[in-house]
């Protein structure tokens, strides 16, 4: 089962206008140096995103080791970014 969103669903005349969604993004970065990929696995296992019943849209990894989070409001991405920092 996905987890629910606290964002409001897309209207069809923002969708006929043209509109874009507003995403909110968290950057990731590790303290020893590690890739995008071994960062991704520890947030999956460490920080469970349907357990916090977080919706994240996309997870987009950088050449310097860095992953950009993108969920879509502001609280789900406060919420990420508190269980990130309690857990890792």
């Amino acid at each position: 089962m996905l987890p629910t969103h606290n964002h409001p669903q897309k209207l069809y005349s923002d969708t006929v206008v043209g509109r874009e969604e507003r995403k909110f993004h968290l950057t990731v970065k590790s303290k020893d140096s590690k890739t995008a990929e071994e960062i991704k696995s520890l947030l999956k296992t460490k920080v469970n995103p349907t357990e916090s019943k977080v919706g994240i849209t996309s997870i987009i990894p950088l050449k310097d080791g860095r992953l950009i989070i993108e969920a879509g409001s502001k609280n789900e991405i406060e919420k990420l970014r508190e269980n990130i920092g309690k857990k890792c």
